[in-house]
């Protein structure tokens, strides 16, 4: 069976092994909506379409740096590419400085297309900036990411897209790419569905605006809805505010005011601490990890596990530091089973996280933290040594649940390869309850959504703090 590992994930080791450097490139934006969309069903390609605003600086890195790297516009040739924005970039007729090919009465009206007959808004109208949508020739939704993504988590897009589209793709999946951690399959973002996800990113103006205001502000007046939009901006002023706004506790350990932004554990227990920690974990851009690690070394149990959860749906690279530095400290194995399962989200492409937890995953002495470093080894994944380590697992773990927790793993890496792994995992002589996490895990990586390993990882890997970000908000 490992040697069909080898077989299985070869080509993604190989992948893209003379693709082009990074660097400035261009992707081929269409001029029309309507016109890409029958252009893409007659030439049976995806479609591409991102969703852009001006003054936010997410997606400004997102028109700047990912729309221009080598690696997604040799991708984006093989598909069809809409732009939507509904800013000006310079005057009427002239080209659009901001997306090239393009004038911007051309985005403005992709915009107003998608708009109207795609994406979903909030009750104000307010449509998530920036998002992005890949469909399938028949103009079908084949997944979509809202907000800000990195470069590996497009490129990971477009490879599923286009296999999707044709299995015999001549693509395969490169070994830097990665599922975005809010990828949604077969649907695009519903901002009703997470509490201050309808909230539209501020500007940097309109952060120094709302920062004033909150200075000046008594408790009500709307504060906790403004304090939910500043966390959405990663403007220093911002994460410095709401840095200082964590430290606030003149409630303590009896609720807070505003409701609960979509933990309903931590509203049994917690303070606005634990909120806030929570809904930065939720919402906030990777930023934040600065201000989220400061309660690593918190006296309260509840806070720590809040900010390893935090940091787990942020999967901010810097903050394994933090983690490292945290985890030798930590007398809670509540705790450290989080930690440990942020050292895999943050460190998925660092080679100083695989050690500690491949390590973990086999000699940790606490049933429960050994489960989730197991767990956590699916956000390395693909990697020769964790590859193999999993396939052992499976095989032949210990225990069922260690078992279990490999084939969790290999859901979570949405490394296709696994199939056939799971599939003899899960046959007719399976055991049981191996089978209950085996076939969640085969339905995710035959295009599911991450929805599908929140109940598993609840019973499994004891997640009593909600993971919305990475997998939902609960029913």
């Amino acid at each position: 069976m490992l040697r069909s590992l080898a077989v299985c994930l070869a080509p993604i080791a190989l992948a893209f092994a003379g693709s082009a450097p990074r660097g400035a490139a261009s992707i081929a934006w269409d001029h029309e909506y309507e016109a890409a969309l029958a252009r893409a069903a007659k030439e049976k390609k995806p479609v591409f379409i991102a969703i852009n605003m001006d003054g936010e600086s997410a997606n400004d890195r997102m028109a700047q740096k990912v729309y221009t790297d080598a690696r997604i516009a040799a991708l984006s040739a093989s598909t069809v590419n809409v732009i939507a924005s509904r800013f000006d970039h310079a005057p009427q007729g002239k080209p659009c400085t901001r997306f090239a090919g393009l004038t911007c009465i051309e985005h403005k009206h992709v915009d107003g297309s998608v708009r109207g007959g795609l994406l979903k808004a909030d009750d104000g109208g307010y449509v998530i900036a920036p998002q992005h949508v890949f469909l399938g020739p028949d103009a079908k939704v084949l997944l979509s990411v809202p907000y800000e993504i990195t470069t590996d988590e497009l490129e990971w897009c477009f490879v599923t897209a286009l296999k999707a589209v044709d299995p015999s793709a001549p693509v395969t999946m490169p070994p830097s790419a990665r599922a975005p951690r809010r990828l949604i399959m077969g649907a695009v973002f519903d901002p009703k569905s997470i509490q201050g996800a309808n909230l539209a990113p501020p500007t940097r103006d309109q952060v120094l605006v709302l920062i004033k205001e909150l200075k000046a502000a008594m408790w009500g007046e709307g504060r906790e809805e403004k304090i939910l939009r500043v966390m959405l901006s990663d403007e220093p002023e911002a994460v410095e505010f709401i840095g200082e706004e964590l430290k606030v506790n003149i409630f303590g350990r009896k609720g807070w005011i505003g409701g609960d932004p979509g933990n309903p554990g931590a509203g049994k227990n917690g303070d606005r601490q634990t909120r806030l920690l929570h809904t930065i974990g939720v919402l906030s851009p990777q930023v934040y990890w600065t201000v989220v690690a400061d309660y690593l070394s918190n006296d309260d149990e509840i806070l720590r596990n809040e900010a390893a959860v935090a940091l787990e749906q942020l999967a901010a690279p810097p903050s394994l530091k933090a983690i490292f530095s945290a985890l030798p400290k930590e007398k809670s194995p509540k705790v450290k089973k989080d930690l440990m399962r942020a050292m895999g989200s943050a460190g998925a492409s660092d080679e100083k996280a695989r050690k500690p937890l491949l390590k973990s995953a086999t000699t940790e002495k606490d049933s429960i933290v050994r489960i989730n470093s197991i767990v956590a080894l699916g956000w390395l994944s693909p990697g020769a040594d964790v590859n193999k380590q999993l396939a052992e697992t499976l095989e032949s773990g210990a225990t069922v649940e260690e078992r279990s927790a490999a084939a969790l793993a290999m859901a979570l890496s949405r490394n296709e390869a696994w199939i056939p792994f799971l599939e003899k995992a899960g046959g007719p002589d399976a055991n049981p309850e191996l089978k209950k996490y085996v076939e969640p895990a085969l339905q995710l990586l035959h295009g599911g959504s991450n929805g599908l390993l929140r109940t598993p990882l609840k019973t499994l890997a004891h997640d009593d703090i909600e993971r919305e970000k990475l997998f939902g908000r609960a029913p």
